[in-house]
């Protein structure tokens, strides 16, 4: 369990959140304490103290206030989410949200699922389906960001080709851009979706088999190879279906496996290295590591990340606002309290950067391919900023 100190204060009053596994347990008014009891969603609905109900707020489907009644302390209301009375929005940290509009105000930076006309609008939220669906970091999951760029990869491949051979055929035309087989590249659009959600599968399962905490180029290969060959036989499944022949036509061929398979994984592989590059780029000229409040006075007693404790130590240049948010991205056991920004003053041995893996725990699954840099040796550092997380 954890405070958020992110505190507000009515009338010199100080209140604090309490938070189990992320989620938002109690909140603390003074010397109120009050239970929060939320719904399907995790939107706070009822507030209790001492056996009895104090307060309880009622949502419509996009989240405007149906109506609230009793003591109401706490901003934390539609899916748990942050509401800014004075702008009238939720902030959900990497958006504002608009419920009476029922829609972002910014884009999702990447369109999830291209074969999904919900997914389409980057502004929609939770692919209009909010009676079942939340949206905890206005983002959506990395599996499903893999699945979309596998959907569009694979679509636009196959497009590219047809245009590729109309104009061998007829010379450069409009007809040779328009005159295209959509069910061919649907079926692609198809395969490269599985294609991406193997992939991600099963860099997460090699990871987990290997001990490995970090997705390494072997993994990426092997994994793209995976993918390569099972999209490839779902593309000519999903096309003998669309085109009238039987489902299994031309499967399990092996030369068309292995063929696929290498492309894959030539693919994942080359795609690895240019991914390292991009990170190694982004490097901001210091690392943060995400903490609990034991850490923070060992490294202000040590001056050593852990301090100085022997095992193998982990830092990112990620930056993370939601302490939810880290610990999914980094794959972190606890929800920490904490980021450390810091300066390194020796010369520890570094790996990375690397793709950090997806894990399970007992606590829950965690999504990673964040950022990461990993080192045996004790690291000494000059801390530059410390925040609280949200």
């Amino acid at each position: 369990m954890a405070v958020d100190d992110g505190y507000e204060v009515r009338g010199g009053v100080v209140r604090k959140f309490y938070r189990l596994s992320g989620e938002t347990v109690a909140v603390r008014e003074g010397s109120a304490v009050y239970a929060t009891v939320g719904d399907h969603l995790g939107s706070v609905t009822v507030l209790a103290q001492g056996g009895s109900i104090a307060g309880a707020t009622r949502y419509l489907p996009y989240g405007t206030i149906r109506f609230e009644t009793g003591v109401w302390p706490t901003d934390r209301l539609y899916t748990g989410q942050r509401w800014e009375a004075s702008l009238g929005l939720y902030d959900y940290w990497a958006r504002f949200y608009d419920p009476t509009l029922g829609r972002f105000l910014q884009p999702d930076p990447i369109v999830p699922e291209p074969g999904n006309p919900q997914a389409l609008n980057r502004y929609a939220y939770v692919y209009n389906n909010p009676l079942r669906y939340t949206d905890p970091s206005g983002h959506v999951p990395v599996i499903l960001v893999m699945m979309g760029i596998g959907a569009a990869t694979g679509a636009l491949i196959n497009y590219g080709v047809q245009v590729a051979a109309n104009i061998s055929q007829n010379g450069l035309t409009v007809q040779a851009f328009t005159h295209v087989n959509l069910a061919s590249i649907g079926a692609s659009a198809l395969a490269g979706a599985v294609g991406g959600a193997t992939f991600y599968g099963a860099s997460a399962l090699f990871a987990a088999a290997t001990g490995a905490t970090g997705i390494g180029l072997g993994n990426m290969a092997l994994s793209g190879a995976l993918s390569g060959a099972l999209s490839g036989q779902v593309e000519r499944a999903t096309a003998n279906v669309l085109e009238g022949r039987p489902v299994g036509e031309g499967l399990g061929k092996p030369e068309d496996i292995l063929l696929e398979a290498a492309l894959g994984g030539g693919i994942a592989f080359a795609g690895g290295v240019v991914d390292r590059a991009v990170m190694a780029a982004r490097f901001p000229g210091y690392y943060t590591r995400y903490v609990g409040e034991g850490e923070i006075a060992a490294i202000q007693q040590t001056g050593l990340l852990r301090g100085g404790r022997p095992g193998e130590t982990y830092f990112t240049i990620d930056h993370y606002v939601s302490c939810s948010r880290a610990a999914h991205r980094l794959s972190l056991k606890h929800i920490p309290d904490y980021a450390v920004d810091f300066e390194i003053l020796n010369s520890p041995s570094v790996i990375g950067p690397e793709r950090i893996a997806p894990k399970w725990y007992t606590t829950g699954f965690r999504e990673g391919w964040g950022i990461q840099y990993r080192t045996w040796d004790p690291v000494r550092v000059r801390v530059l900023r410390l925040r609280r997380l949200e």
